[in-house]
């Protein structure tokens, strides 16, 4: 079984996880959430199925974690730390990619007025990535930084571009936690607003979507090894399935910088 928080987060991750399984004849069952803080009424859905292991890309609890133990069902994190000492994941590096980001924007462009824009509130992941990149700013000596929140979604990221850009005062570098909000706030701003980007506006995303390389978007963003990293995670629940007194492991990918033509050179 596979549990998703979002399907617009991880449409390419599904796709690969899938396939790695289907590969070794393993049979996928998909389970997504509204909120991250409905998982436990998925979990008992998954239970149901007598499943042979798990991989979450969803944020589980202690008690959550411990249901899927006590019922010796592997369970494999994907993208998401767990602070238990027998939990395994597959995770990308959210810290060095926030951190390179602002490192591009604070080092050329002269950008000087900087905001976010952040995921679910409820998302452990979104508030990695926010708290990364505020840590990233503040290291750099940029302190007063604006934020708004989204849910992953296009039509959020277009909401806040058109949030940010209101009064007299806006910003001109816009860090955003995924790429598909990055893909709002863009169109908002060319096409609703017409703020010239990267011009008068920077924009950044988070994940390395397939459209961020499209020529109409063309986005600066953070690229994580999707495929391995699926390809990881399958394995590492194979395995389980196949030896049950495996320990636990913790896989940390490293992903890359994408410089498109969404920011200030």
């Amino acid at each position: 079984a596979v549990i998703v928080s979002n399907l617009t987060v991880y449409p390419e991750a599904l796709t690969a996880i899938s396939r790695e399984l289907s590969e070794n004849g393993i049979r996928v069952l998909l389970f997504t959430l509204t909120r991250e803080s409905d998982v436990r009424d998925v979990i008992m859905q998954v239970l149901q199925y007598q499943v042979d292991g798990v991989v979450a890309a969803a944020h589980l609890s202690e008690s959550e974690v411990d249901i899927f133990r006590k019922r010796a069902v592997p369970l494999v994190f994907f993208n998401r730390v767990h602070g238990n000492s027998y939990t395994n994941s597959v995770i990308c590096d959210q810290v060095g990619g926030e951190t390179a980001l602002v490192d591009l924007l604070t080092t050329r462009g002269s950008h000087r007025r900087f905001a976010l824009v952040t995921g679910p509130d409820d998302s452990p992941l979104a508030n990695q990535r926010k708290e990364s990149a505020l840590s990233a700013l503040e290291s750099k000596g940029v302190g007063k930084v604006r934020i708004v929140s989204g849910d992953y979604s296009y039509d959020s990221g277009w909401n806040a571009g058109l949030q940010l850009f209101k009064g007299r005062s806006h910003p001109d570098a816009i860090i955003c936690a995924n790429d598909m909000m990055a893909f709002g706030v863009l169109d908002a701003l060319r096409h609703e607003l017409g703020v010239r980007v990267p011009q008068e506006a920077s924009v950044v995303g988070f994940d390395g979507a397939r459209p961020a390389r499209w020529a109409s978007f063309s986005l600066t963003t953070f690229r994580q090894p999707v495929d391995q990293m699926a390809a990881a995670a399958a394995s590492m629940l194979l395995e389980r399935i196949d030896e049950p007194g495996l320990g636990p492991e913790q896989r940390v990918f490293p992903g890359q910088l994408i410089e498109g033509r969404t920011h200030r050179d």
